[in-house]
């Protein structure tokens, strides 16, 4: 997975992920900053962390059985977790911002923006997007963005912001969270930040 940064995220960075996106494309472009570093996969062929699931029946039937006495004693401390946080008593950190990849098929497009994502080691990464592209860029302390991953014409997804996914024609999907001052800027901005 992508390293964690703590580098905050400034109105030049910002600036300079537009500027790189604009130039790519020729046209206006919005941009936000990416924050959902943790990849989850829903795709066949492929397990939860985007490794390449393993075809051997007998392993996964021994790893069934192993896990089952790890599940049931498990299962007590989740039921009690979830009740202390159920009434406002939190132990454990709050997720990570996340990325979801969906599919039907091993091979679906989604597979590309994700695994750039899973794969980036870049301190900020950025989504932007025009009417002809879509772009994730990543950036290192002042550096100029690099291109991690970039989509036009029929392979662009259809983006919905607001709802934070993107679709694309073959059916597969990447929903992914926005930091909170995404989200405040976004809806500020009427959805062109």
């Amino acid at each position: 997975m992508g390293r964690a940064t703590n580098t905050p995220v400034s109105e030049q960075h910002r600036e300079q992920a537009r500027g790189v996106a604009a130039q790519l494309a020729g046209e206006t472009t919005s941009v936000v900053h990416f924050s959902a570093r943790s990849v989850i996969y829903r795709v066949p062929d492929r397990r939860r962390d985007g490794t390449p699931r393993g075809s051997n029946k007998a392993k996964r039937a021994l790893r069934a059985v192993a896990l089952a006495p790890l599940a049931i004693l498990a299962f007590p401390v989740i039921v009690v977790l979830g009740m202390l946080d159920d009434i406002g008593i939190q132990i454990l950190p709050r997720n990570k911002a996340k990325t979801t990849v969906h599919g039907k098929s091993p091979s679906c497009v989604a597979l590309s923006f994700a695994d750039a994502v899973r794969d980036a080691e870049h301190d900020l990464l950025w989504l932007a997007w025009s009417r002809s592209q879509a772009v994730l860029l990543g950036t290192n302390g002042d550096h100029r963005p690099e291109v991690l991953w970039r989509a036009t014409g029929h392979q662009r997804p259809k983006l919905k912001i607001a709802k934070t996914t993107l679709h694309w024609p073959d059916e597969s999907r990447v929903d992914f969270d926005l930091a909170p001052a995404e989200r405040t800027r976004l809806s500020e901005q009427q959805g062109n930040p």
